[in-house]
């Protein structure tokens, strides 16, 4: 998962804030409901740490199943809720990802 900036990476270059910067405040919430699987919940607010005006929220799930000791299914679901401080549509992004190891 991605702990600072959540999924969608929208923060991830300068450029998305005119160099402003970003103030990522976030609670993540992990549930283990059994041995194999794994789900996490994150909640997401960025703002400008110049003048504190807010770009938005984001929210996250995710849910992974390690169904052998070699390999993990993973998928995962954000959507962007933006504020007046940045200017883009309301975004939604999924994934699914199998990780093996060799």
């Amino acid at each position: 998962t991605h702990a600072v900036w959540g999924i969608l990476d929208l923060f991830a270059s300068p450029a998305a804030t005119n160099n402003r910067g970003v103030i990522d405040t976030h609670l993540r919430i992990e549930a283990r409901p059994a041995r194999p699987f794994r789900s996490e919940l994150a909640l997401h607010t960025f703002a400008s740490p110049v003048d504190g005006s807010a770009y938005g929220a984001e929210v996250d799930l995710t849910a992974s199943w390690a169904f052998s000791p070699f390999a993990t299914l993973e998928g995962g679901y954000a959507h962007f809720f933006p504020m007046s401080g940045f200017r883009t549509d309301p975004i939604d992004s999924g994934y699914v990802v199998l990780d093996v190891a060799f």
